[in-house]
């Protein structure tokens, strides 16, 4: 039995499933709509709805790109937080359901 078991796996172990939500988040925050299956859209609700939130919480602390990181790796995890402020600048007044039509 599955109960209160909640999420989905996808086929995938842990780790590749992680990077699939944050891939699918980033291109999400980067082209505001994305093309996915229904699944994978309902858990990438979850993530964007808990990223938004923290973005909107904390301000452009909650994501500056590490200093320890290359000048090209900082530049390609620089362009989804430009795209985040714009993001979170749109939702700023909306109270939750930040990814719904």
């Amino acid at each position: 039995m599955r109960h209160k078991n909640s999420g989905r796996k996808f086929g995938r172990d842990t780790s590749s499933r992680r990077a699939m939500l944050r891939n699918l988040a980033a291109n999400l925050v980067v082209h505001e709509r994305i093309e996915t299956t229904e699944a994978k859209a309902k858990e990438l609700r979850k993530v964007a709805e808990k990223l938004i939130t923290k973005a909107r919480r904390l301000g452009k602390s909650a994501y500056t790109p590490h200093k320890d990181l290359s000048a090209s790796e900082a530049a390609a995890r620089a362009e989804p937080d430009d795209y985040m402020d714009v993001v979170v600048r749109a939702k700023q007044d909306a109270k939750a359901e930040f990814t719904c039509r």
